[in-house]
């Protein structure tokens, strides 16, 4: 497995397939629910606006994408805005794993603290958060996720790995 950041120019090639990885897991969440080309053109427009606002990394396993994740950094803060991860790769591949040992060395060192919505919903990503040291304080403003935020050297194990230590 092998994880990069991406460019703009890569996001917009890449964006059909990111978006298809998000559907998927997203049907799982919400059977009753589809999703819509125009889901697709209105997802890529927005990211492809604001894309410097955010950092995407990629990951792949030969020539598939098997997911991403889309992050920003505020105020001391790693702030999770999207993780997704193909089902096929899900729990089998060490994909977290990896994600971690790379963001390790790409965080700089006045970032302090992790942070992330998770659609209350989503028993599998609430509990990856928890089994992170994570714990939830708060909740959106619709009520639909919960705030799940922690210090970045516990939920990543920072401290001895970073920049290469």
């Amino acid at each position: 497995m092998t994880f990069r950041e991406i460019s703009k120019p890569e996001f917009t090639e890449l964006s059909p397939a990111m978006f298809s990885i998000l559907a998927e897991n997203m049907q799982k969440l919400h059977p009753d629910e589809s999703v819509t080309a125009d889901d697709l053109e209105n997802w890529t427009k927005w990211h492809e606006k604001r894309f410097g606002e955010s950092i995407f990394i990629v990951f792949e396993s030969s020539d598939a994408l098997a997911g991403y994740l889309q992050y920003s950094l505020a105020s001391g803060c790693l702030f999770v805005e999207e993780i997704e991860i193909a089902p096929e790769y899900q729990r089998r591949f060490g994909v977290l794993g990896g994600l971690f040992k790379y963001m390790r060395r790409k965080i700089p060192n006045d970032i302090v603290r992790i942070a992330a919505y998770i659609n209350k919903s989503n028993h599998i990503s609430r509990r990856a958060a928890e089994r992170l040291g994570m714990c939830a304080s708060g909740e959106n403003s619709t009520g639909t996720s919960l705030l799940y935020e922690d210090d970045i050297s516990d939920a990543f194990g920072f401290c001895k790995l970073r920049h290469g230590e």
